[in-house]
């Protein structure tokens, strides 16, 4: 059966925390007094696993990451860093953990890192479609590699969009990108294969268009403007959008913000809340659509969103 699979969990212990992360076998030691909050968010499809950990406190991890993968790891944000295997990771640094699956690191104060799992397989089935061989030790060559920032920048955006747990859930109609490639391209990079400049170009205008897309609660940036400013045609945007996502990028907006109304309805007060403000909010001006596209979307009507308990 194919590996897929869903998971977050929030933490206030953090021995709960290591016994409940999925395929990897973690033992995780707070090493800091003080009151401990955990964020571990996986996102599983056949071939691989991508997970995001975030813990306020210091911490020591000793373990196993997933069977029959190999994994690599980069720090969330370019400013976090972590101590791993006697290297120190910085926000440009990837680790590839040894054949052995072994981990042992420290992980500072605010730790942030996402993490890839796959099949060796998978990967290579990514460098031929990129028109490179794969080199069989490619992934033995050493512990930590130096990414280019301008693949790096890709590659965490592509895994922060992944591991956004709740907005992919409640949109099912969003297909989940596959990370591999950027993977591939970012491991070229760091061992000297060059990559064409459009296809760098192309995979970096998709993760800034999504940024935008993202925080466009009000639906007001034309498509157009976006081609524009990240320096690639309109078809070409599109195209990448309908590759890698599988929705034009006004489809993904719109969805987006179908999304955000979706929360903000079951967090309203139907007594004191009223769907035509709640829609308005984000910017859907004509009701009778909105409803319209709401109930294709989530398969009710926005009025019984509204009064639906999420705690219940």
């Amino acid at each position: 059966m194919p590996l897929e699979f869903t998971n977050k969990l929030v933490f206030e212990d953090v021995d709960v925390l290591g016994e409940t992360i999925r395929t990897w076998d973690l033992e995780i030691h707070q090493l800091e007094g003080g009151s401990f909050r955990g964020l571990i968010a996986q996102v599983a499809r056949d071939g691989w696993i991508a997970g995001r950990a975030e813990f306020s406190q210091a911490t020591g991890q000793n373990g196993l990451s997933p069977a029959g993968m190999r994994t690599v790891v980069i720090a969330g944000t370019q400013a976090c860093t972590l101590f791993w295997r006697n290297h120190r990771i910085g926000g440009n640094e990837m680790m590839i953990f040894p054949s052995n699956r072994e981990l042992d690191a420290v992980g500072y104060k605010d730790f942030r890192v996402l993490t890839l799992s796959f099949r060796q397989e998978e990967l290579a089935a990514q460098f031929r479609g990129l028109g490179v061989a794969l080199p069989d030790d490619i992934l033995d060559q050493a512990e930590v590699l130096q990414i280019d920032p301008s693949d790096m920048l890709p590659f965490r955006r592509r895994l922060q969009l992944i591991t956004n747990i709740p907005g992919w859930l409640e949109n099912k109609e969003v297909s989940l990108p596959n990370p591999l490639k950027l993977l591939a391209q970012s491991l070229a990079g760091a061992l000297g294969v060059k990559m064409p400049n459009n296809i760098r170009k192309r995979d970096l205008a998709l993760v800034q268009a999504v940024e935008v897309l993202r925080s466009d609660h009000l639906g007001q940036i034309p498509i157009h403007t976006l081609s524009r400013r990240f320096g690639v045609s309109r078809r070409t945007l599109d195209t990448v959008f309908k590759k890698e996502i599988g929705l034009t990028p006004g489809a993904y907006r719109k969805n987006i913000r179908l999304n955000n109304v979706h929360r903000l309805l079951h967090r309203a007060d139907p007594h004191v809340d009223c769907v035509k403000d709640i829609a308005r909010s984000i910017g859907f001006e004509h009701l009778g659509q909105f409803a319209k596209d709401y109930r294709a979307f989530f398969g009710m009507l926005p009025s019984e969103a509204l009064r639906f308990d999420i705690d219940s």
